[in-house]
């Protein structure tokens, strides 16, 4: 998936070498669950760490999800 001037990587895609460099990120910021963004080079082709976020986007979607499924129990009760 492109977006803007980015490419969005799917888990087979990239090599032992990213997985090493975004599971350092995460053991630097000391939490389990990361977004890590990436950025290549690309004469030498080496990978760089962009940006660490400790709240990733799966987050969010996961407490949207919650909140769906909590407001559908809601509004099926207010209907029985």
């Amino acid at each position: 998936m492109a977006v803007a001037n980015a490419t969005e990587l799917k888990s087979n895609q990239y090599g032992a070498d990213i997985v090493a460099l975004t599971r350092k990120a995460a053991l630097v910021m000391q939490r389990n669950i990361v977004g890590v963004d990436l950025i290549q080079d690309k004469i030498s082709k080496k990978w760089y760490v962009l940006e660490v976020n400790s709240n990733p986007e799966v987050v969010s979607v996961l407490m949207y999800r919650q909140g769906q499924k909590g407001l559908a129990r809601l509004l099926e009760s207010k209907n029985k």
